[in-house]
């Protein structure tokens, strides 16, 4: 069982360090292993939304902004390849974080789903596979973290989900 687990684990690591590698587009970027990931914030307020947008730069993410739901659903039409959308859990009076992933998952079925909460009870054991919740306040290196770790999260799960393992040859060893 041991054996096993191990051989499927270099082809799927090697699967999403290609990806990784196949996405980077500026490889004199502080961080490149975040280079050319697609990140889209959903938020409305503005100086909330804008210092995300300034760490995620920073880092070297492609950062998308929507400051509301109508916002958030064209942007993720017009960029299928959004690998992580962070959005405010109180978006308005009408659709929370949790909804607009629900909206979005059937376009962006590669994203990860990061919803920023203030109430520390929020979805305590009710995320799907591809949603997290980031605790507010938090800082940059939380951020960062969450995002860095959704992401590898959705390129591990994509890579198990398409990798395929080669066939046995129909030669018998005797």
């Amino acid at each position: 069982m041991l054996n096993a687990r191990l051989a499927l684990v270099p082809p799927v690591h090697n699967a999403v360090i290609r990806r990784i590698n196949h996405r980077r587009r500026d490889p004199g970027c502080r961080d490149g292993m975040d280079s050319g990931m697609h990140v889209l914030i959903v938020d409305n307020d503005r100086d909330s939304s804008d210092l995300v947008s300034h760490a995620l730069s920073g880092a070297g993410y492609e950062v998308f902004q929507a400051r509301c739901v109508a916002d958030a659903l064209r942007l993720s039409r017009l960029h299928p390849d959004i690998d992580c959308v962070l959005a405010d859990m109180r978006l308005d009076h009408q659709v929370s974080g949790v909804e607009i992933a629900g909206r979005m998952r059937p376009r962006l079925r590669n994203s990860h789903f990061i919803v920023a909460s203030g109430d520390w009870d929020a979805l305590d054991g009710a995320c799907a596979h591809d949603l997290s919740v980031l605790r507010k306040p938090y800082g940059k290196t939380e951020l960062l973290r969450a995002v860095r770790h959704g992401i590898s999260r959705q390129l591990i799960r994509h890579a198990l989900l398409t990798h395929r393992r080669p066939r046995a040859s129909g030669a018998l060893l005797a």
